[in-house]
């Protein structure tokens, strides 16, 4: 280990515990040294401040007041040297169930607003530090949830604003809310901090080894510093790229926090003398320092913004001319509040600098595009220079308040790099509208920010009219040539919205003039949702109450960590070496193939995987072996340096690559028909053929794939693993480690989410885990990094399509007649279980609609891509897309396409209640009106069905155990083989022992004496996975045949007794007679046969009202009706989550989420930079979800339920479809506009075939040399 040399020492407070210390890296993270303090609450999920789950409070002294500053930020990004002389607030010191319970969390409990709960701490951080700004939906934009739809979690936190407003009016201070805001100011007083001898910052110099940090108080300080380390030193303010490259082993030699430097925190106005009045001084221009971060640029600018609307309302009564210049400024107030809302999170915002952005000379900074546009006779830069070596830095920034607009183009509302941007300011004549003056510079169309110097030099002395306008645009294209190979792809799109914003600031503009229209930066107003439910009568409480959210999902207290290697290519490998690797001090091993002792060889169902590989890799990504090391940073530094050279083989990387090279799982194609299709094609009058293409899906769950393999004596194994398989788990690592199965032990106490991921691809990490541990006889922690998960894990399966429907006319209506579907999905490079998945999108390939002659055939293709796996909905959202896609007619018919009899549908009662709840009509026809009178925003409204059959495919595993022992106080333990993720199976588990032992309540839960034991196959043996739906059908009526066992035996040995007495009279009664007080449980799906695989079907509908930009492409969804049969709902508040959270996870696979992969196979969208998940930005306007009332479910399922977790997933595709038709009738587009999923901006706006896109493709695209 280095040697650690003490010049200073860090001081600061870690929730109520004092934290001194002398030996430290300095390029250590907030977020690892708060874990190593045993303080799992903290997540950590992406590391690169894009999430939110690390979310942890800071507070702090500030400026020459001393004034006291908290904020909330990402610790993941975070240098603790940063904290000194700080309060740093984790999720364990705002509250727990233990001691007491913040409101905040509380509300998250009695809201069901957490699921999996990985994700809670982050929020529960943000809300208290954001909640008396009542700017909710904009403070969560750094957080992420993959579970709940965000919806219940904005509930809860508007039920707290709602509660503050009535604190305010009714003046009582003895709420317990009220007091948490008391505790809030303690925290933020004075006194608070000079107990925790918090004192206002001091010079400090920590150095360890080749790295130094510096934190220097005055200027001289700074400059001195500068002077000695010259260009080897690296200044910073809020350390968010310094935190990516610690991220990333990447640590400059000398660091330098500029962020306690008086005259580097400066923000305040200039101004001058007002030409037309001596009397009134004039805003001029912003001085902004350099350690300004854009929080306070931004609350500074709110507070301008407010102070100018105010002048313009005395102004106007005087004197015209300073009217207008008020006006102007205030245009760009609001065009610098419209970049800072977009620009990252809340929490980066809290932290970051706008010199610091500037710095960076990002091509894809929104900043350097701002300044670029203001340098221009607009901005002042006061630089303070190093004479010696002529080296600058940006200490002092002035910002000259002018007449600009800011436009940008991002492929979801926020926290993402931009796409496209766009400064433009012009002067016009007021008594003409001609141009006298313009300037335009765009962002993100090539390695530099771009002056449009033709475009903008042809504008000037031009009229302000339509004509002029149309003139420009080729000119535009002319100043923005881009190659065809240019980095970040996307060059047709990116030249096209470079029209399409000039084009939208002559319409802003335009409206300014004619009708002084305004634009408000902050258009959305706080969600709204309703909630009708039918709530079951044995439904009294949610375990979910006893739930703390900040617990780790697994007990990670084991030292003993472990790294995956990457591989570079696909085709032959020759030896590794590890010579570099193994010399770390602290590396202890490096395990491959060899050491294996039983199979190399694994899989779900075939075994047809490599564990670690051997001689030839079939995929980028693919494991070669692992580094064991004494922590986990040493052991991905390890990583990095084994060495291994392949021979490159060709590959197949998509499914046209896949079907020209008849590479196939299988010899024979999945096949499923109804009715004659030769006769139904002979018949119809028309035939139409055509393609659809879907693109794959990235889990992104929460917590990524892990494993802590535990050795113990006897040669056995115990596995605590993250997987949603245990008992698929314990025979693979039996295998791989050659030993018995009854030797593996499998525990799983809960996930951070799953969604498929962990159904079968789990048993990699498993088995890697159980080699290690078995070599080296001590516990190994295997955890894969966050790119690791995205990229070697497989996702959903893309799709091909190609479809053939005949239709006919039949009394002057067209119907479909006949469909012939060939199914191809990319299974990647082993079969996993891409087969099943291509059944079930088979089998529901017509969704909830009917045709007399259907025939659809399905094949898996290998591919030398990561293998595809198991995803929420596991097949269905692909087989659904192609009735939606082709149009098919909704027909009630007694028969699937595969022959089952559908029975007990309600369906028909659920669609009619739905379009009524939703006035679809009176709708339809107000989009109508609204198309008519907006040309480039258009709306459009659609009713999509659902049917999803319940049950796995393979009849065998359509079972389930589960055990209930009794205690003498009348509590009791319940074990049962589902896998606890975030959909409450343990809840609902809990609520059916309560009821059918008949436990009275206790505390108003009847569910407070039942404990749900934690998944392990020493309890419950040969589990099915959880999956399918399936959890709670089949657990849930092996607990009860459980508890009715025991029951039965109660009453039998106490014949004198009856169950009015209390439970626990009734258990020691038993006791005392020697009657067994545990009871077993087993159940099996009856009536599943080869031609009725399901044994029922579940039916929902929805309707989607979504807005599109016909410039932009961007989308929004205006409004969402749900209504969907959950029988007689076991826990109505658990089903709404999942529903929301089905649907919002389906937004995201048809709108926003696309997942990239080159022609080698590469994931290029394997972090959270790359790959966007839906935000709270995303969520519908208006929310709306129903239960259909009063249906139970005739199938003799438990307590008549029907399951409920899959289904919503695919309810938003159609109103886009509906989009594109409605803008190519308006612009007069002759050709049909096909749905492309995901339908991300770019592929609607190229879609759309107007104008500029004919005038972009007219325009040649240039190669221009790029810089490296």
């Amino acid at each position: 280990m280095e040697q650690l040399h003490r010049d200073s020492t860090l001081h600061f407070y870690l929730n109520d515990t004092a934290i001194t210390l002398t030996e430290f890296r300095p390029d250590l993270s907030l977020l690892d040294f708060i874990r190593s303090q045993g303080l799992k609450g903290t997540k950590k999920f992406c590391s690169e401040g894009g999430c939110g789950a690390c979310s942890v409070l800071l507070t702090y002294c500030e400026g020459e007041d001393k004034r006291i500053v908290r904020h909330s930020v990402t610790s993941c990004l975070l240098p603790l040297a940063k904290v000194d002389g700080m309060v740093v607030t984790t999720i364990e010191g705002i509250g727990s169930i233990n001691d007491k319970m913040h409101p905040i969390q509380k509300a998250i409990v009695d809201y069901g607003a957490t699921q999996c709960g990985y994700c809670t701490p982050g929020f529960v951080i943000t809300l208290v530090d954001t909640l008396l700004m009542k700017d909710i939906e904009d403070s969560l934009d750094g957080n992420l949830c993959r579970c709940t739809g965000y919806r219940s979690i904005l509930n809860a936190a508007q039920s707290l604003i709602e509660q503050l407003d009535d604190i305010s009016i009714s003046n009582n201070t003895n709420t317990h809310l009220h007091r948490t805001i008391q505790y809030a100011q303690q925290l933020n007083s004075r006194q608070y901090l000079s107990l925790h001898f918090v004192t206002p910052p001091s010079h400090i110099h920590l150095k360890f080894s080749h790295v130094q940090w510096y934190r220097p108080t005055t200027l001289n300080d700074l400059l001195q510093l500068k002077f000695e380390y010259k260009e080897n030193a690296h200044i910073a303010s809020g350390c968010t790229e310094i935190g990516l490259q610690m991220v990333s082993g990447i640590v400059p030699h000398v660091l330098i926090d500029n962020a306690h430097i008086i005259e580097a925190i400066q923000l305040k106005l200039l101004f001058e003398e007002n030409l037309y009045n001596d009397n009134q001084r004039v805003t001029n221009c912003i001085l902004v320092g350099a350690a300004v971060t854009f929080q306070q640029f931004r609350d500074f600018q709110l507070i301008e913004k407010d102070n100018q609307k105010n002048d313009i309302q005395f102004q106007q009564l005087q004197i015209h001319s300073s009217f207008i210049t008020i006006q102007s400024k205030l245009r760009c107030i609001e065009s610098l509040l419209r970049f800072t809302r977009y620009f990252s999170s809340n929490h980066v915002r809290s932290v970051a600098t706008l010199i610091g952005n500037i710095c960076l000379c990002s091509p894809v900074s929104d900043m350097v595009t701002v300044l670029t546009a203001l340098v221009f006779d607009q901005m002042n830069t006061l630089i303070v220079s190093n004479k010696l070596e002529g080296k600058k830095m940006i200490f002092v920034l002035l910002m000259l308040l002018s007449e600009s607009f800011y436009m940008n183009q991002r492929q979801k509302n926020k926290n993402q790099i931009q796409i496209n941007n766009l400064i433009m300011f012009i002067k016009l004549l007021q008594c003409y509208p001609l141009i006298v003056e313009c300037q335009m510079v765009f962002g993100g169309m090539s390695w530099r920010v771009v002056q449009a110097e033709k475009s903008s030099s042809f504008l000037i002395n031009k009229p302000f009219c339509r004509k002029t306008i149309n003139d420009a645009l080729p000119l535009i294209c002319d100043d923005l040539p881009m190659s065809a190979d240019a980095p970040g792809g996307m060059v047709h799109y990116r030249r096209t919205i470079s029209l399409s914003h000039f084009y939208k600031f002559f319409l802003r503009t335009l409206d300014y003039i004619v009708h002084s229209k305004k634009y408000s930066v902050f258009e959305k107003e706080l969600n709204s949702t309703n909630y009708e439910c039918e709530w079951s009568d044995i439904i009294t409480s949610s375990l979910l109450k006893e739930y703390d959210p900040r617990e780790s999902p697994l007990t990670k207290s084991f030292r003993m960590t472990q790294e995956r290697l990457d591989t570079r290519f696909v085709g032959h490998s020759y030896p590794i070496d590890t010579k570099n690797a193994l010399s770390l001090h602290g590396v202890l091993r490096f395990i491959s193939a060899e050491d294996v002792i039983g199979s190399n060889m694994i899989g779900a169902i075939v075994h047809d995987e490599y564990l670690f590989a051997k001689d030839e890799v079939t995929c980028i990504g693919q494991v070669i072996g692992l580094i064991v090391a004494e922590n986990e940073s040493l052991a991905q530094k390890a990583a990095s340096l084994v060495h291994i050279e392949y021979e490159c083989l060709p590959i197949i990387s998509t499914i046209e690559e896949a079907i020209a090279a008849e590479s196939y799982f299988g010899t024979q194609a999945l096949v499923s028909q109804i009715g004659d299709i030769e006769k139904g094609f002979k018949e119809s009058d028309q035939i139409l053929q055509g393609e659809i293409r879907l693109a794959g899906q990235t889990h992104t769950t929460l917590e990524v794939h892990n494993t802590l393999a535990v050795p113990e004596e006897g040669n056995r194994l115990l596995i605590l693993a993250a997987t949603q398989n245990p008992t698929l788990t314990q025979r693979i690592v039996a295998q791989v480690c050659k030993i018995p199965v009854s030797n593996v032990t499998v525990r799983v106490r809960r996930m951070g989410g799953a969604f498929g991921s962990k159904e079968s691809r789990s048993i990699f990490v498993s088995c890697a885990a159980a080699v290690a541990a078995s070599i080296m006889k001590k516990p190994i922690h295997v955890i894969l990094t966050r790119k690791q998960d995205m990229s070697e894990v497989g996702g959903r399966h893309p799709y091909l399509i190609r479809y053939k429907v005949g239709v006919k006319l039949i009394d002057g209506i067209i119907k479909i007649n006949a469909v012939h579907n060939l199914l191809y999905s990319n299974g990647g490079n082993s079969l996993d279980l891409s087969n099943s998945i291509l059944n079930r999108a088979v089998t529901h390939s017509l969704n909830a609609y009917y045709c007399p002659n259907v025939r659809a055939e399905g094949r898996s293709c290998k591919t030398h891509t990561p293998s595809s796996t198991a995803f929420r909905g596991f097949g269905a959202p692909q087989g659904c897309f192609v009735g939606e896609s082709i149009n098919m007619e909704q027909i009630e018919h007694p028969h699937t396409m595969y022959g089952q009899e559908v029975t007990n549908s309600t369906l028909p009662q659920l669609w009619k209640e739905l379009l009524q709840s939703s006035h679809f009509y009176e709708r339809q026809n107000q989009i109508a009106l609204f198309n008519r009178q907006s040309k480039w925003i258009k709306r459009a409204i659609s009713a999509t069905p659902l049917m999803f059959g319940l049950s796995f495919e393979s009849r065998f595993m359509n079972q389930a155990s589960a055990s209930v022992h009794l205690h003498l106080d009348g509590s009791c333990v319940v074990s049962h083989g589902g896998v606890e993720m975030g959909q409450g199976i343990h809840t609902k588990m809990a609520q059916i022992a309560a009821e059918a032992l008949g436990i009275e309540e206790e505390q108003g839960s009847s569910i407070h004496k039942v404990r749900v034991t934690e998944t392990c196959t020493d309890q419950i043996a040969n589990t099915s996975p959880t999956a399918a739906s399936s959890g709670s059908d089949l657990n849930g009526m092996a607990v009860y045949l459980a508890c009715q066992e025991v029951h039965k035996r109660l009453s039998e040995g106490n014949p004198k007794v009856t169950w009015a007495f209390p439970l626990c009279d009734i258990i020691k009664r038993a006791f005392m007679q020697r009657v067994s007080l545990t009871g077993n449980g087993f159940y099996k799906t009856p009536t599943l046969t080869e031609n009725n695989p399901f044994a029922y079907y579940v039916y929902g509908a929805s309707v989607s009202e979504v807005e599109i930009d016909a410039l932009t492409g961007n989308s929004r969804v205006v409004k969402v009706n749900i209504c969907y049969d959950a029988g007689q709902s076991l826990n109505p508040q658990i089903d709404v989550g999942q529903i929301e959270g089905g649907y919002i996870q389906g937004l995201g696979y048809y709108m926003l989420e696309e997942q990239i992969i080159d022609k080698n196979g590469r994931n290029l969208t394997s972090n959270l930079g790359a790959y966007k998940i839906p935000t709270t930005g995303n969520l519908p306007i208006d929310f709306c979800v129903s239960l259909l009332r009063n249906t139970p479910n005739k199938f003799p399922s438990i307590y008549g339920s029907k399951a409920i977790g899959e289904p919503p997933l695919n309810a938003i595709r159609m109103a886009k479809t509906e989009h594109n038709q409605t803008i190519a009738i308006d612009i007069k587009q002759p050709e049909f506009m096909q749905f492309l999923s995901p339908a991300s901006c770019e592929r609607v706006r190229m879609a759309i075939g107007d104008n500029f896109i004919h005038l972009t493709k007219q325009s040649n695209i240039q190669i221009v040399s790029q810089p490296c």
